[in-house]
């Protein structure tokens, strides 16, 4: 069983836990880093080339074609979640698919941006991102092309972004610290 398939199979309330897990240990890990900038750099620039390979093969390298499927109305999947639970599932993996990527962009943009600024560039372009692929798949019929998808994708993004707040703050804790 590949590690992807592992966290595919566990309960929602584990993916989640997982998720927040590895978030807290990029945080911690971003702001002990707060003095070695080009370290932090090189982690995000790793972060996010290994994101976007990993986006792009769950989105469209892995399927196969022949299903072409449009669904526009936001939170449908939440109706057939109280039906059937698998679709929890999804909507939980679609979010914490876009985590990394948000993890990630956040700390390259965070150079130039203030936090606020560089977390709504982040979803920003987490959702074009997600909007673009989910044209794709509708393009050369790779499943099914779903606003819920784009909604959870670009939540995912959200979350991992909004960890830029909690290193500001810290990283201007410590330098006061330091200083004083």
């Amino acid at each position: 069983m590949t590690f992807f398939q592992y966290i595919y199979y566990l309960k929602p309330w584990a993916q989640i836990l997982l998720c927040v897990a590895g978030w807290t240990v990029w945080t911690v890990v971003m702001i002990l880093l707060h003095r070695y900038k080009s370290i932090r750099i090189g982690a995000a620039l790793l972060g996010l080339a290994l994101s976007i390979v990993l986006i792009l093969y769950q989105t469209v390298l892995a399927r196969n074609g022949g299903v072409r499927s449009l669904i526009l109305r936001p939170f449908a999947i939440l109706a057939k979640a109280r039906e059937e639970d698998e679709y929890y599932r999804s909507m939980v993996l679609n979010a914490i698919l876009f985590v990394p990527l948000g993890l990630s962009l956040s700390v390259l943009l965070s150079q130039k941006l203030t936090p606020g600024k560089c977390v709504a560039l982040t979803v920003l372009i987490g959702l074009l991102i997600s909007a673009g692929l989910e044209t794709l798949q509708y393009a050369f019929a790779l499943g099914k092309t779903e606003t819920d998808d784009v909604i959870m994708n670009t939540f995912g993004t959200f979350f991992g972004a909004a960890h830029i707040w909690v290193t500001a703050f810290a990283q201007r804790r410590l330098c006061t610290r330091e200083s004083g």
